[in-house]
Parts: structure tokens; C-alpha cells; sequence
């Protein structure tokens, strides 16, 4: 019986899943699209029957789940934060001398910040150290490290646009 009140939903969810997929390849390597795809799809059909309505609230519905998964999928295939990515595009070769000037630059902006939030930044992003580790060192949760990186990568990032070192 399930199966004969889940078809409209599935045949919903085949009309709505290119726009979904086209939100998903903003967010996520090409490689991880289908599979965040199908964990949404395979949600909504688990949840087929709260999912009565519109399109359009169904395409709400499903963008919010696919974001969630595609932050899920984000967190476990993140890998070490490299801070130079703030100042180069990928399509960048930087010879030595504009290597000379990022750093300059990027000591410059480091200097801006808050001591507590510079402390962290170098930590975490220019010596890689985990942030449970700095946690311990500095003596404070590793939640208030997290946020204190947040804040000072959202401040670096902000001084490097403003002053025209990233695009």
C-alpha cells in the first residue's frame, strides 16, 4: 500500500530533482552530487507522507534537506584548512616574487587581528595543529577555539577583499 501512495510523491520528486541537483553543484565537488542527491531522495521517500502540497513546498522541503547533506557530506571531506587559499585562485601559478608579496600581505592582515583570534589563526590554519590541541595550549573549550577561527578567518578574509589582495 505504501508503494501506491508513494508514486506521486516519487514522480514529484523526478520533476523537482534537477533543481536540486543544479543548487547541489554550487555547493559540492561534481563527484559528490548524486550521492547527496540520493540520501535527499531517499529521505523524502521516507518521509513521503508528510510531503503533501505543493511543488513548490516540496522544493523547499527538499532544498533544505539537500543543503543539510551537503554540509554532512562537507564536514566529512574537508581537509586541512590552508589559509593561502584565502589569498590565491586555484587557477593561479604565483611565481616567487608575488609568493614574497602574499606573505607580506597576509602578515599584514594577520597583525589586524585580535590577539586571541591571531593565536588561533596560526595555530590552526599556518601550523595545522588540531584544534582540540590549542584548546588544551590556550586553556579553553574547543568550542570557543572553533568560534574564535570563525571569527578570524570572516575579519581576514574581509580585510584581504577590501584591500584588493583576493578577488
Amino acid at each position: 500500500m505504501e508503494d501506491v501512495v508513494a508514486e506521486p510523491v516519487i514522480a514529484r520528486l523526478v520533476r523537482l530533482t534537477p533543481a536540486v541537483r543544479a543548487r547541489l553543484r554550487a555547493m559540492l565537488p561534481a563527484s559528490a552530487v548524486d550521492d547527496v542527491i540520493q540520501d535527499t531522495l531517499a529521505a523524502a521517500v521516507a518521509h513521503h507522507d508528510e510531503l503533501e502540497g505543493t511543488d513548490g513546498r516540496l522544493l523547499g522541503w527538499l532544498l533544505v534537506v539537500a543543503r543539510h547533506r551537503a554540509i554532512d557530506w562537507l564536514r566529512r571531506h574537508r581537509g586541512p584548512l590552508d589559509i593561502r587559499t584565502l589569498l590565491v585562485d586555484d587557477a593561479d601559478t604565483p611565481d616567487p616574487a608575488s609568493a614574497v608579496v602574499d606573505r607580506v600581505v597576509l602578515e599584514a592582515a594577520l597583525s589586524l587581528l585580535p590577539q586571541h583570534q591571531r593565536d588561533v589563526v596560526v595555530a590552526v590554519c599556518v601550523h595545522g595543529a588540531p584544534i582540540t590541541r590549542v584548546a588544551d595550549d590556550l586553556g579553553v573549550p574547543a568550542g570557543t577555539i572553533r568560534s574564535r577561527l570563525h571569527y578570524g578567518l570572516a575579519a581576514l578574509r574581509s580585510h584581504l577583499e577590501a584591500n584588493r589582495a583576493i578577488p
